[in-house]
């Protein structure tokens, strides 16, 4: 229910929206988070051990990886 009264709502709000409004529209992080409830799991995952820090390189793999050179 509350994932299509969202929807409904965006909808609505850029109708009123002119093109080049809508093009550009984006969501900031603080309405990202305004939008979402707090989960139990994710006070789990603020407390869990290395929160805070900058993810490491294995826990991203890489999607590409460069082969040979090209002129």
């Amino acid at each position: 229910m509350t994932c299509a009264r969202s929807y409904r709502e965006s909808m609505a709000e850029f109708s009123q929206l002119k093109t080049l409004e809508l093009w550009y529209r984006s969501l900031t992080a603080e309405e990202l988070i305004g939008a979402c409830p707090q989960a139990p799991e994710a006070d789990r995952q603020a407390h869990r051990k290395g929160a805070g820090e900058e993810p490491r390189e294995e826990m991203f793999p890489k999607l590409a990886e460069k082969r040979g050179t090209s002129t």
